[in-house]
């Protein structure tokens, strides 16, 4: 280390950051250190006497050149390079931390001839293979992007109808044992401008000298999401995580605040002095309140109030979508703003957005808790936790309750009773283990610590799969690591028959959704086969015209469509189908109730005993009952249930038919 602000660096920012990741930490251009607090800690009380009496320049400068030279390169260039001391700098009252910078750009002298221009480009903020109404958003510059309309991506038939049956399915599952998809940094979407300068920006990336790999291409991505809050609920998300931080006199969503990181400074610095020099108008906000900097590419003022995407949300909670189902709003905030005072204006917007009636507070926790309690003592069984006794979503609707508020900053009494605190486990034992470290089937843990977890243990374990990018540095600020792996579709059809309780993607369009289902297969139920318009004839002609229109019409669908009136589950996929109620197959039996013990609390409906048995379809052996899946788990465990009795597939007790199917002949589940 050169000076004290070295090893503050070295110790405060490079061990706490990459300790995880990797077995050794240096500072570019030094020797490699052991990752270990200790030798940190030795280092700085043998410098401190030597550390205090170097001279050093302003702080900002020196984090500044630190971070810079992990980033940048500082080398001569192959390219046609203006001399930094050639750069147009007259005037510009450049500041220590930007002259610092000067010697990492690559501005050809051709470019800083350039007039000023405005922004011509309007990005395409609409995402392969989602079809939508294509309308402009434009920040007050009147910068735009094209992107999805609020609620007009078009989901196919078959998985609206999929989303629906997996959550009626689950509605008697307490709900720390439920699967509920969610989304990380949910409204940081570019349906509402989050990211809508970034290919700008990204643009400036030419005339920065890169410390990356040859070839490599840096790119930005600031927005979480393509598809609006709106959108995501309709494509089956229930957990919510707003960013509600405070920013020019207003809580808005805003995905910055918190943190410290000396490289993306360096980068946004960096982003600005090169647009300074070519004399762009265009700035990237860096001096905002709670946003130092921004972390999406979006004027500050423009990002929106947090009251109106929890009016969204409202909004569709009204609707016919989303029948009556409870939501689960994360609000991911900081202890600033109770230092700041402003903990009653988040309450405010919510309760200015919702019934308070349909909030699930502590109160009400702590009645259903006590109830429980009650019968568990009556039962001669231990008392349940209150942890991880909730309600299922059927008893939360009929309790008239369709929110749980949790908030990442516990504001104690200032949030009572109406906001649950994440880290105190009172929800579920909520924790959020690392992506990489989760396993999808057939394993279904966590790994890390002396023995792996298992995902369905009754804690909702949340994992996130973050995809931004800031050039060279990652999601979590890592320099040159990729954000691999992630949540695609494949991924969350990974997890799918684990239980993991809030898979939680980035970039969530409806074929990336698609892989959180476990029920009905891709286009499945099979549809009901069009109606072909007969002659319009008229006398008896018409009418014997018709007939025969309507026979050869009837022989066609037998032949093409095979009528599919019954369900079953494939044995390989593990999904559902419909077929036809003709075939010769083995009946999906639950064994019926047991009073076994988890811990502390009756866990027979834990993971179904599953009987595959001959006989007429519907009819199961005594002690078991026609039944079918309620979540992912027990789904998994039917499909191979069927594999072990040598069956390509097994009957399922849905009503219905080919165009409408419920999950009303399912026996009750309590």
């Amino acid at each position: 280390p050169a000076s004290r602000h070295e090893l503050e660096f070295l110790c405060s920012h490079r061990v706490d950051r990459a300790i995880m990741d990797r077995p050794t930490c240096k500072v570019p251009g030094r020797e490699a250190y052991p990752s270990r607090r200790l030798l940190c800690l030795t280092l700085v009380l043998l410098a401190l006497p030597w550390a205090w009496a170097v001279p050093s320049a302003p702080m900002e400068a020196l984090d500044i050149e630190i971070a810079a030279a992990q980033l940048f390169s500082s080398q001569a260039s192959a390219r046609d390079c203006t001399p930094a001391e050639d750069l147009p700098v007259a005037g510009l009252d450049l500041s220590a931390e930007e002259r610092v910078l000067l010697k990492y750009l690559c501005i050809p002298q051709r470019d800083l001839l350039l007039e000023d221009e405005d922004i011509a480009v309007v990005r395409r903020g609409i995402p392969p293979g989602v079809n939508c109404t294509e309308v402009q958003w434009c920040d007050g510059e009147s910068q735009c992007s094209l992107v999805c309309e609020r609620g007009s991506v078009v989901i196919p038939d078959w998985q609206v109808h999929a989303i629906r049956t997996q959550l009626d399915a689950q509605a008697d599952v307490p709900l720390c044992r439920a699967s509920l998809l969610g989304s990380h940094n949910s409204a940081i979407t570019l349906a509402d401008g989050y990211g809508n300068l970034d290919e700008y920006w990204q643009g400036y990336f030419r005339y920065i000298k890169w410390a990356i790999p040859a070839g490599a291409s840096p790119r930005l991505r600031t927005n979480n999401h393509w598809l609006s809050l709106t959108d995501q609920l309709r494509m089956g998300v229930r957990v919510l995580e707003l960013d509600a931080h405070w920013v020019g006199g207003a809580l808005r969503i805003a995905h910055c605040g918190g943190l410290h990181v000396p490289q993306l400074n360096a980068l946004v610095k960096a982003l600005n002095l090169v647009a300074k020099l070519l004399g762009r108008r265009i700035r990237w906000d860096t001096e905002t309140l709670g946003c130092s900097p921004s972390l999406s590419s979006i004027p500050a003022l423009d990002q929106r109030t947090l009251l109106d995407a929890l009016g969204e949300v409202a909004a569709w909670m009204g609707g016919e979508g989303a029948a009556g189902d409870a939501l689960v709003l994360f609000f991911d905030d900081q202890a600033d703003l109770a230092h700041w005072g402003v903990v009653g204006e988040l309450l405010g917007d919510v309760l200015r957005a919702f019934p308070r009636a349909w909030v699930y507070d502590r109160d009400d926790h702590a009645r259903f808790v006590a109830g429980v309690a009650r019968e568990s003592e009556a039962a001669g069984l231990p008392p349940p936790s209150p942890a991880t006794t909730w309600p299922t979503p059927r008893q939360l609707r009929a309790a008239g309750k369709r929110l749980v508020l949790v908030s990442g900053a516990d504001y104690g009494e200032a949030m009572a009773p109406l906001v649950f605190p994440k880290d105190d486990g009172s929800v579920c034992g909520w924790h959020e283990p690392a992506l990489r470290a989760a396993r999808g089937a057939p394993a279904c843990d966590v790994q890390g610590g002396d023995a792996a977890r298992p995902l369905w243990d009754g804690a909702w374990a949340r994992v996130i799969a973050c995809q931004l990018e800031y050039g060279p540095l990652n999601c979590e600020f890592q320099w040159n690591r990729g954000n691999a792996p992630w949540l695609d579709a494949a991924g969350l059809a990974g997890f799918a028959g684990c239980g993991l309780a809030v898979p939680s993607p980035d970039l969530l369009t409806p074929a990336r959704a698609a892989g959180a289902l476990w029920g009905w297969a891709p286009a499945q139920p099979r549809p009901q086969p069009p109606l072909a318009r007969g002659p319009s004839l008229h006398g008896w002609f018409g009418a014997l015209a018709r007939a025969v229109w309507d026979l050869l019409g009837f022989a066609r669908v037998q032949l093409q469509y095979r009528p599919a009136g019954c369900a079953v589950i494939d044995a390989a996929s593990g999904r559902w189908e419909s077929v036809s109620c003709a075939q010769d197959l083995h009946n999906a039996c639950r064994a019926e109730a047991r009073l076994a013990t988890n811990g502390t609390a009756p866990a027979w409906w834990l993971a179904a005993d599953w009987v595959v048995a001959p006989g007429a379809r519907g009819e199961c052996p005594p002690g078991t009952r026609a039944d079918a899946p309620r979540h992912g788990v027990e789904n998994a465990a039917l499909s191979r249930a069927v594999r072990a009795a040598n069956r390509t597939a097994a009957w399922l007790p849905l009503a219905g038919g080919p165009s409408s199917w419920t999950l009303d002949a399912l026996p009750a589940w309590s």
